[in-house]
């Protein structure tokens, strides 16, 4: 990928997209060593030179997250962003008290990007939270967080009301069963190419160091239900906890993790079986960088199609290394 300068251990976050007119697209994000969130662009094959600043987070090696708004506020299949589409990017802003997660917005058709001044919404936001987000159709935006008692929240924005929900003590904004891990890491991915009513797959580390997580159907009325996953096996994650979840809709769902031992392994869901696969090692690079719980390097993002015989990537950053590496899955 591009040449790039990130500090130690920077989060990073991704979004992938092919646009109305068949062309694809990634975004890769990172935090340089000033603590600058950048902006990394993949167009139809080619990588841009260099990095583009977009705003200070003063948060250094906070959790980040992004997602791509479709062109129009429609619930069709055929709502997907055009070439330069809308995007938002969630961070933990630790300056204010209570801390909070904020939204910067680039709109479509511009590279001008925005700090929205009122917060999303959240009960009882940790400091030490991960995040993830996702967002599917109308559109309808998920931003994934951990509360002071451990358990994994969802805030939701509806483009119907234009207004956040999950700022009070909602046990539907609940997605864990159980509290987590304090400080997991958290990562959330819809399936590329689904139908008009999607599933959300949300991962996160239990108390016991183990994956755990949760899977989010809507159905043609546009309700929701929550289902733990139950996992055959435990699958052991490192207390850096680095995770992320690359999904394509009714066929597989990967999710990457940093193990015990540092090395990045997967696990993979199949629909059709509904049978869960690995653990496997998926890279042969370590992360063990991370400076605290939660705050791993590791990103993906899942084509719809195939990009090259690929039908994703993998981004990471090597211990001890200034630059993010792409491995094409």
């Amino acid at each position: 990928m591009a040449s790039i300068s990130a500090m130690e251990a920077s989060p990073l976050a991704s979004a992938y997209w092919k646009d109305n007119k068949g062309n694809v697209h990634i975004r890769v994000y990172y935090q340089d060593r000033d603590g600058n969130v950048c902006q990394v662009k993949w167009d139809d094959g080619t990588w841009a030179v260099g990095s583009d600043v977009l705003f200070k987070d003063n948060t250094l090696r906070g959790p980040i997250a992004a997602i791509v708004y479709p062109d129009t506020d429609s619930d069709t299949a055929s709502n997907i962003p055009g070439p330069n589409p809308e995007i938002h990017i969630f961070y933990i802003d630790l300056t204010t008290n209570p801390a909070a997660i904020r939204e910067i917005i680039k709109p479509k058709d511009s590279e001008v990007w925005t700090k929205v001044e009122d917060a999303v919404p959240t009960y009882c936001l940790a400091v030490t939270s991960g995040l993830a987000a996702s967002e599917y159709q109308d559109p309808h935006i998920r931003v994934y967080y951990q509360d002071t008692d451990g358990y994994i929240r969802e805030s939701s924005w509806d483009s119907a009301t234009k207004k956040w929900t999950g700022g009070t003590d909602d046990k539907e904004k609940i997605i864990s069963e159980e509290p987590a891990l304090t400080g997991t890491a958290i990562a959330a991915g819809v399936g590329v190419n689904y139908t008009l009513y999607p599933v959300i797959t949300i991962i996160w580390q239990d108390p016991d160091h183990n994956i755990a997580g949760t899977l989010k159907s809507v159905d043609w009325q546009m309700q929701e239900t929550t289902t733990p996953i139950e996992f055959p096996a435990s699958y052991p994650v490192n207390d850096s906890g680095s995770i992320s979840v690359a999904s394509w809709n009714n066929d597989k769902t990967l999710v990457y993790y940093e193990g015990v031992k540092g090395r990045v392994q997967k696990i993979t869901y199949t629909w059709k079986t509904k049978a869960w696969e690995g653990p496997h090692h998926a890279l042969k690079g370590s992360l063990l960088s991370s400076a605290s719980a939660g705050r791993g390097s590791l990103a993906s993002a899942a084509f719809a199609p195939q990009i090259n015989g690929s039908i994703g990537s993998i981004f990471y950053q090597p211990v001890g290394d200034v630059s993010v590496v792409e491995i094409a899955i």
